[in-house]
């Protein structure tokens, strides 16, 4: 977000100057150092786990790239590329490595084998090195189980699906955002809204791609999709309003809503997978989010 502003204020000192880097209140060139040194504190954290605290380090160290790829694509969104075709995909990226570096780190932690050879990956690993060394199948048909095994082993199929729906969604809300400043192309909201309806479906179909035996604590086939239904419809009638009256008081309600909507696309998913209580902690983070909405823009 600070780098954001430091991209922006050329632009900011024209139709914001009251904001603080625009009006001088603070250096530009110490805002951009400290959004440099805050892009460093995912890596750092990671590298930390994995220094301390006993974790899975395959998956640790996936984390580590994430965060790592999370901090260049935030560079590269706030430069010159932020107002070319490749800002709003950018932005999807950021968000969608967000969430494998925060997963990838939390299946580090959680799935730890209690002893050498224990554990999920261990196991699966183990299995796909009993058919590399199996003689009774070709050589062609080793590599095929192994190519065809190791995906799921190390990629979790839901996880890497709810980071590919949130950053189409985040893709769909910065293409609407594009011109939120003046009147915008009805033609454009429509398509930001149609990303930000198939990031949604994506996200809707998380139990599709789980294991066969995965628990839930909401039926996974009709109470989270139609949660998540509802959830993008207040979604797209936000942003059909905007298209009908494409003036910027309205796409920057729409851009808001979609924003907030996260944490209740988060606490959606938390529900089905953790239980009541952690959706609703979810949840709940939306009273600070909406406080501080209304003191600070969140477009």
């Amino acid at each position: 977000m600070i780098l954001n502003d430091v991209v922006d204020l050329e632009e900011d000192r024209e139709h914001r100057p009251d904001r603080p880097l625009a009006s001088g209140r603070i250096s530009p060139v110490i805002a951009g150092h400290i959004a440099t040194g805050m892009l460093l504190i995912g890596p750092v954290v990671i590298l930390a786990v994995l220094t301390f605290q006993y974790s899975q380090p395959l998956w640790m160290g996936i984390a580590f790239l994430a965060s790592v790829l999370l901090s260049l694509a935030v560079r590269a969104y706030d430069s010159p590329l932020k107002r070319t075709p490749l800002g709003p995909p950018l932005m999807g990226v950021c968000r969608g490595l967000n969430i494998l570096m925060v997963g990838f780190a939390m299946l580090a932690i959680t799935h730890v084998p209690a002893v050498e050879g224990d554990g999920e990956v261990a196991a699966r690993s183990a299995q796909v090195v009993e058919k590399l060394v199996d003689p009774l199948l070709p050589v062609e048909g080793r590599v095929s189980e192994i190519v065809a095994q190791l995906p799921d082993v190390i990629f979790p199929r839901p996880l890497m699906a709810l980071a590919a729906g949130i950053a189409l969604y985040i893709f769909g809300v910065t293409v609407y955002a594009r011109r939120e400043e003046r009147e915008s192309s009805a033609g454009v909201l429509l398509f930001g809204i149609a990303l930000e309806i198939a990031g949604l479906v994506i996200i809707g179909c998380l139990p599709l791609w789980a294991d066969a035996g995965q628990s839930w604590t909401l039926d996974p086939y009709q109470g989270y999709p139609l949660l998540i239904g509802l959830i993008g419809l207040t979604v797209a009638n936000r942003g059909i309003a905007g298209v009908w009256h494409p003036v910027p008081r309205k796409v920057q309600l729409a851009v808001k809503h979609a924003i907030l909507t996260l944490i209740l696309i988060d606490a959606a998913v938390v529900l089905m997978w953790a239980g009541p209580w952690y959706g609703c902690a979810v949840a709940a983070l939306l009273l600070p989010a909406l406080s501080s909405a209304i003191r600070y823009r969140s477009t």
